[in-house]
């Protein structure tokens, strides 16, 4: 687990770099991110072995988290 005392595009370069060093021996790693604007930086790029996916904006049934999320929102009346 990596610690970062923010979330911005260089601490997702360590999570990558982290995910390689984990996985030496995949020639290929998948890695799907949303469309926060630190996923987004030109520092976060491909590399040899890390393709980047990035999820459809407003797709909760791709990000099993949103509906959790969906499930505890206030519930709105008219």
């Amino acid at each position: 687990m990596l610690e970062v005392p923010t979330v911005d595009a260089n601490s997702t370069i360590a999570l990558l770099v982290a995910v390689l060093s984990a996985y030496t021996t995949m020639c290929r790693i998948h890695v799907f991110l949303d469309w926060a604007r630190y996923h987004q930086q030109w520092l976060v790029r491909e590399g040899q072995r890390i393709t980047l996916h990035f999820v459809p904006a407003h797709s909760p049934h791709l990000n099993p988290i949103q509906r959790l999320w969906g499930c505890h929102a206030p519930k709105r009346h008219p």
